[in-house]
């Protein structure tokens, strides 16, 4: 099995993510680390298991405000073995474009079929994520029919 935790920034912190309610989305208080800051949080993660990537969802960038491109840079920087993926949003591609060591992460949410068919043909190796709120899916219908015929579809 592949474990690859998640963490959310906002502001420059890592934030405790519920329900999808990001306007109340505080910053992390857990004893995991002593504060919210992402580098410390990740290596209160990594002294309890080794694990290879990490999926960062940037939630200011999602919101269509500033981004943490510095942030991912540093923290790229301070654990060069991990393997960072990056949910930004609409601003997911421009920023793993500039940080080609960043895998994307396209969210069903922010993207659409075709949206995620042209994600493909820049960066093949694009995540695709598919986002849920209360049982309901989030994003084009398209995408939550089977991911299998999205090769095929996205040829013709």
């Amino acid at each position: 099995m592949t474990i690859i935790p998640v963490i959310d920034l906002a502001a420059g912190q890592v934030v405790h993510a519920r329900a999808g309610l990001r306007a109340d989305y505080q910053p992390l208080t857990a004893t995991l680390a002593k504060d919210s800051d992402p580098a410390a949080v990740i290596a209160a993660l990594r002294a309890l298991y080794r694990f290879d990537s990490i999926y960062v969802a940037d939630l200011d960038a999602i919101e269509g405000r500033s981004n943490h491109a510095g942030t991912l840079e540093r923290l790229m920087q301070l654990f060069p073995r991990l393997e960072f993926w990056l949910d930004a949003g609409p601003a997911t591609l421009e920023i793993a474009t500039s940080l080609q060591a960043v895998r994307p992460v396209i969210g069903s949410e922010n993207h659409d079929h075709a949206g995620l068919v042209a994600a493909l043909g820049i960066r093949p190796d694009s995540v695709l994520s598919l986002d849920y709120r209360n049982g309901t899916f989030l994003g084009d219908e398209r995408l939550a029919r089977g991911c299998g015929q999205l090769a095929w579809t996205s040829s013709s």
